[in-house]
């Protein structure tokens, strides 16, 4: 039987970290510096492998409820009203895609048309619910690209941040 992708990725970690790393001469500190980037971006892949399917439906589930709610909510003038077509347009027809990731993108290109328009002739009151709308998604969204790449280490408050298996459950 073939292994698996996980299994594949694993082994590939542990050849880098345990026979290629240590045999790459000290003094080439670009190979090192390479070799090791290498090896963590593998050692990421491994935790996030079994979540990618569950993690990219969640931010798309959450940008398609935040797009239901201001095309629903769109006030204003003809630009304001017709991007909010477009954006309820983009919804409906991402329903059942299966790239969840080109969806996503969809409709935020949509919810961006929508924001733009919104400065052209949207209501006030409109205005400030769709800025609301849009910084709770940004915070909600940021959140959960923090966890999954939390591995990497840059992060100072990743002590704050959910596992990715407690984040993809709703943590």
């Amino acid at each position: 039987m073939t292994p698996s992708v996980d299994v594949r990725i694993a082994s590939m970690v542990r050849t880098l970290g345990d026979i290629i790393i240590p045999a790459i001469d000290p003094d080439n500190s670009l190979a090192r510096e390479q070799a090791a980037l290498l090896h963590g971006h593998l050692r990421m892949l491994v935790e996030q492998l079994p979540h990618v399917a569950t993690y990219e439906q969640l931010c798309l589930d959450d940008m398609r409820v935040v797009a239901g709610e201001l095309s629903a909510a769109a006030a204003g003038g003809a630009t304001t009203q017709n991007a909010a077509k477009q954006l309820a347009a983009a919804r409906a027809d991402t329903e059942e895609q299966s790239d969840k990731r080109s969806a996503y993108n969809r409709i935020g290109f949509a919810l961006e048309e929508l924001i733009t328009a919104a400065g052209v002739d949207g209501d006030g009151d409109f205005r400030t619910v769709l800025g609301k709308a849009v910084i709770q998604h940004g915070l909600r969204q940021t959140r959960r690209e923090r966890s999954w790449f939390a591995m990497t280490g840059l992060d100072i408050f990743k002590a704050d941040l959910p596992s990715i298996p407690d984040m993809v459950a709703g943590a």
